[in-house]
């Protein structure tokens, strides 16, 4: 299992021991805190790092109570980490997936504007208003924001 210790790798990793598979073998960054299950065997490998969206928003809400996102209204059926992850550990435990591909949506068609709101809910009273933005603009804006959240500096670095 790659990304073993990633947001979907974990839960597919605790759904392939619930299964019953008979091995399971888990890559990741750093062996020594994976804290993976008894009986996973456990090897170090990096291949890429994933970008979980929904909550890269938060802080930035949270900070100014807008959001810049190049299409607010941009729309897609996104769907939970441990639907993915029981999907995946059903398709290499059971017969008949070999080959095969699967598209995967979630339960109904958010927006980028809905999906800000629900990462701001747990933390703001109201959801921030939306600022259309280009692309530069908004990677911009949630890279400062992130930095902010922990506590690196906010200036830009030397080119290199």
């Amino acid at each position: 299992m790659t990304g073993a210790t990633g947001n979907i790798g974990r839960k597919v990793v605790d759904h392939l021991v619930a299964a019953g598979a008979p091995e399971v073998r888990a890559l990741t960054v750093n062996p020594a805190r994976a804290a993976l299950p008894a009986g996973v065997e456990v090897v170090r490998g990096y291949l890429r790092r994933p970008m979980e969206n929904t909550l890269t928003w938060a802080p930035e809400i949270i900070a100014t109570g807008a959001v810049h996102e190049p299409y607010p209204e941009g729309r897609s059926t996104p769907i939970a980490m441990d639907d993915i992850a029981r999907v995946a550990a059903a398709a290499l435990t059971s017969e008949g997936h070999e080959g095969r591909s699967y598209t995967l949506t979630g339960p109904e068609v958010l927006s980028r504007v809905d999906l800000a709101c629900g990462s701001a809910r747990p933390s703001v009273t109201r959801c921030g208003s939306r600022r259309s933005a280009g692309t530069r603009r908004s990677r911009r804006s949630r890279r400062r924001w992130a930095r902010r959240r922990s506590g690196t500096s906010t200036r830009s670095s030397p080119a290199r």
